[in-house]
């Protein structure tokens, strides 16, 4: 391991949705350093020779995987991971296809969309994989980290559930999409039509007009955003 002076384990995520996670469950036992900055794509940015250093530096590296961040893969290639535990948190979790690949602002390594951590059983899952690769860097801690786990799951199950109950209270099943924002899961889009109004960048005000619109126009019981 390659703790700090002050015992905590090193780790580097690749954008703000992982260091979230790896904060809940690592707690006071780590120190986090997140790589894309706030409000820069994950899919585009690419990293610096300094953030290539601070990753070996690193005990884990987590990132989301599914074609969010193209880089990866060299990266990992190019850097001496031997004492480096990779976490690739989406694995394993099957993958829908993004509809609107070909529409959004931005651009991913894949046809299937990647923002499977808006599914809060999606996110439990992503959580339980950080806490399984702190537990194998750091063994001495895992109740603390088994703990953090379990407290943050039942969020996760909370929310899902409420989200079922509140939607199946709505007559008609037509909910707003703005890029990406409602929860990701089959079950949880079977019953329900989705628009999304606009997959390319606009002003906020012509934004705010455009998605009263659409809900007027198609009659959408629900507008859900990030």
């Amino acid at each position: 391991s390659k703790k700090k002076s002050n015992g905590k384990i090193r780790i580097t995520t690749s954008f703000y949705t992982m260091y979230d996670f790896a904060k809940k469950i690592g707690g006071d036992k780590v120190e986090v350093i997140n790589l894309v900055p706030a409000g820069t794509e994950p899919h585009d940015w690419e990293p610096s020779t300094k953030d290539l250093i601070e990753m070996e530096k690193s005990d884990i590296f987590i990132y989301n995987g599914a074609g969010m961040e193209q880089w990866v893969d060299d990266v990992l290639e190019s850097l001496d991971t031997e004492e480096l535990t990779s976490v690739e948190a989406s694995k394993g979790i099957k993958l829908l296809k993004d509809q609107d690949a070909h529409e959004h602002d931005h651009e991913h390594n894949s046809e299937n969309d990647p923002h499977v951590w808006l599914d809060p059983q999606n996110a439990k899952y992503e959580m339980n994989k950080i806490k399984k690769a702190l537990i194998k860097v750091d063994a001495e801690n895992k109740d603390y980290y088994e703990a953090n786990y379990k407290r943050y799951a039942k969020e996760c199950d909370k929310l899902d559930t409420l989200y079922k109950e509140e939607t199946s209270k709505l007559q008609r099943k037509n909910l707003l999409d703005m890029n990406a924002a409602v929860v990701r899961s089959k079950e949880n889009r079977k019953e329900q039509k989705f628009h999304e109004p606009t997959g390319k960048p606009v002003g906020l005000i012509f934004k705010i007009n455009l998605i009263g619109t659409t809900c007027k126009t198609d009659r959408i019981s629900l507008a859900l955003s990030e």
